[in-house]
Order: structure tokens, then C-alpha cells, then sequence
């Protein structure tokens, strides 16, 4: 993925199908359907650049890996960190994606924690 195109579509891509997922399945709310196809995307990307990295094939750049991570895929991403054991020696790629996650954890606390002010922001009655 070379240009903002691309990850806009991505972007998007995944946000649509977490709604038609949401209305098929509406069990899980639509941000828990957007997180689980952000990890297992973020999961593939990194076991396809495992592959491609043992093969000495063409790698995914790791502004990639970081974009995916930013949009939500840090759980897949640190998965295929833990799992696959990949890129766990590149001490920027672990540092720059802890702090991907301590952005992502500090924001799902912060939302959870302060739902009557965003309701009350937004206009909407809990």
C-alpha cells in the first residue's frame, strides 16, 4: 500500500463490512466487529511479511505494519509479534508499536470512562 488511496480504502473497506457484519450478526456492536477484523488483518500482514522475509522475497514496508496497528490492528499486530516471532529484535518497530497501543489503550479508557460526557457532547440520551 503506497499512497493515502489505498489506506483510506482500506480504512473504509473495514468500516463497512463491520457494519454489514453488525447487521447480520448484532450481537456484537460494530466497534468489536471493526477490532476483530483489524486484528486478524493486522495478524496477516505480519504473517505474510514472515513469509516473504524467510522466502528473502519483497517484504511489506513496516510504515504499513504501523498504519494497520494504528488503525486499530496493534492486538494482531503484537500477536504476530508473539506468535510468529517476528520483527521482536527490531527494537523501533517493538518501541513505536507499545506506544501504538498505550495511545489505543489510553483512549478505550478514557471513552469508557467518560461515556456521559460524550453522549451529552453528542447529543444522544444513554
Amino acid at each position: 500500500m503506497c499512497c493515502l488511496g489505498m489506506r483510506l480504502l482500506v480504512l473504509f473497506g473495514l468500516t463497512g463490512v463491520s457494519f454489514l457484519l453488525n447487521w447480520a450478526y448484532p450481537a456484537l456492536p460494530v466497534l468489536a466487529w471493526y477490532a476483530l477484523q483489524a486484528t486478524a488483518f493486522a495478524f496477516i500482514l505480519m504473517g505474510v511479511d514472515a513469509y516473504a522475509a524467510r522466502r528473502e522475497r519483497t517484504r511489506i514496508p513496516e510504515t504499513l505494519l504501523y498504519y494497520v496497528a494504528g488503525i486499530g490492528g496493534f492486538l494482531g499486530t503484537w500477536l504476530g509479534v508473539i506468535i510468529l516471532k517476528h520483527k521482536r529484535t527490531k527494537k523501533m518497530f517493538v518501541g513505536i508499536l507499545t506506544g501504538i497501543s498505550f495511545l489505543w489503550i489510553a483512549l478505550i479508557w478514557w471513552t469508557t470512562t467518560h461515556k456521559e460526557a460524550i453522549f451529552s457532547f453528542l447529543g444522544l440520551n444513554l
